[in-house]
Order: structure tokens, then C-alpha cells, then sequence
């Protein structure tokens, strides 16, 4: 009898993949697919053709920052940085 925590674990591959198959699907009509900026920075300069690499960068740059700014809303709201205690400079004596 299987896990399920196995189960779930041999399905990681299938959702990576069907993420990334909806990515360019979606990307398709308007960077060719293109999900890596290394990429189409590398393809703009190969083939001298800057027409729309300047938005891709703008809108990945703001994709990213978007992301990581719901994920902190979403999901770290909660978690409080840890307190940091009061220390004298002067009392300081790094370990040998």
C-alpha cells in the first residue's frame, strides 16, 4: 500500500511540467515561450533586435517583485522577525 505523502511527491514532476506547458502557451503569441530573460537578452543581442526586449524585462522585473510581495503578504503576515538583544560594543569577544 502506497503513501500518500509518495503519492503526492511522484506528482511534483506533472505539475512542473504542466505549469511550464501553460507558461508557454500562454507566452506563446508574444515572446515565443521565452520564460528565461537570459535567453531573450542573449537572442536580442545574437540577432540585434531590441524591438520588444525592453518590456520583457519591465514586465518580468515586475512580475517578480509582484510575486514576492503577495507571497509576503499572504504567507509571512504572521511571522515576526526574531527580537535582537541589546549588546554593550565594548563587552563583545569573538569566539576562538
Amino acid at each position: 500500500m502506497t503513501n500518500m505523502r509518495d503519492d503526492i511527491q511522484n506528482a511534483a514532476p506533472l505539475a512542473i511540467g504542466l505549469a511550464v506547458v501553460a507558461g508557454v502557451f500562454a507566452e506563446g503569441p508574444f515572446s515565443g515561450g521565452s520564460m528565461n530573460p537570459a535567453r531573450s537578452i542573449g537572442a536580442a543581442v545574437a540577432f540585434w533586435n531590441f524591438k520588444h526586449l525592453l518590456i520583457y524585462i519591465i514586465a518580468t522585473v515586475t512580475g517578480g517583485c509582484a510575486a514576492g510581495i503577495t507571497y509576503d503578504k499572504l504567507f509571512l503576515e504572521d511571522i515576526q522577525p526574531a527580537e535582537i538583544e541589546d549588546r554593550d560594543e565594548g563587552e563583545y569577544e569573538p569566539s576562538a
